[in-house]
């Protein structure tokens, strides 16, 4: 089973970066790895990391994607390459274990159908169906190969509201409609697989001696206070990964600041990322010992 005499490149979709994801699988050459859902893919500028401190860094994060995907990734992406990255960026938050709020992505089937023996195990799996998956996966690619198809960014920034960095731009409240259709307790789900994969992921950084860190983007104080299971989650969180280092940017991090929340295009996703990322690496290089 394999894409390869079908798929060439990864699909165009408006959940991630495309460039990244081909080039990053092109070249196995990445030195800094960013896996997680839409809240790194908003935050993180990959240009500006790489320019700025010399470390060839990919940003393969996809919108609403859980840790079965990036762990998929991770080890398609370690099995396949000549080269381990010195450090990945996981972003963790509240709702990182919740099988509702995000999901495994048919796109993961690419790593899964190309490389079977590293994925055997897992591809027998109840919870996801790889196969339904696989030709869900072809067939977009298949359309969108000559489509000019948007990526995350040009997605987002083709949106016509306008923001302002010096003033906040949106309100964020404990009875939105949104907030209360996915977590109708306060409450994000903590599904058992899910802590699995994450802990996988762990134990992948570490069979690797890759430096893997935390991270937790900017969002609203507010949004931060009506997780009703913050405390129990984050616990799960930082119990499972006493060695990793961490950069949280939420209410109580370690790099928490108010000031943040002007940078927020919503509750929980940066807008201007390149600011966001010139202050991120700040933090960043003071935690890796780079000057």
């Amino acid at each position: 089973m394999t894409f390869k005499f079908i798929v060439t490149d990864f699909h165009k979709d408006k959940g991630n970066y495309s460039n990244d994801y081909n080039e990053s699988f092109q070249k196995m050459d990445g030195d800094l790895l960013i896996l997680g859902s839409s809240r790194s893919a908003a935050s993180l500028d990959t240009k500006l990391m790489t320019k700025e401190l010399n470390l060839k860094s990919y940003n393969l994060a996809f919108t609403q994607s859980n840790m079965t995907y990036s762990y998929h990734l991770l080890k398609y992406y370690l099995a396949n390459s000549n080269k381990t990255p010195e450090y990945i960026i996981l972003d963790m938050s509240w709702f990182s274990f919740d099988k509702n709020r995000l999901s495994y992505k048919a796109y993961a089937s690419y790593f899964v159908f190309n490389d079977f023996a590293t994925f055997y195990k897992e591809f027998f799996s109840t919870r996801t169906n790889y196969i339904a998956d696989g030709f869900i996966t072809i067939l977009r690619s298949l359309i969108r190969e000559n489509q000019d198809y948007v990526d995350f960014q040009s997605h987002r920034t083709s949106k016509k509201r306008k923001y302002n960095e010096r003033e906040k731009s949106y309100e964020f409240l404990p009875h939105d409609v949104g907030f209360l259709k996915t977590f109708p307790s306060g409450k994000s789900q903590i599904d058992a697989l899910e802590i699995t994969s994450y802990k996988k992921i762990i134990e992948l950084a570490e069979t690797n001696n890759i430096s893997l860190i935390i991270y937790t983007s900017p969002e609203d104080a507010l949004f931060s206070k009506s997780q009703k299971n913050r405390d129990e989650v984050y616990d799960i969180i930082f119990k499972n990964c006493q060695n990793c280092m961490v950069l949280d940017y939420s209410l109580g991090g370690n790099h928490y600041s108010i000031d943040y929340e002007l940078l927020l295009e919503d509750s929980h996703h940066i807008y201007f990322n390149t600011l966001f990322t010139t202050y991120f690496l700040d933090d960043l290089r003071e935690i890796i010992g780079l000057d």
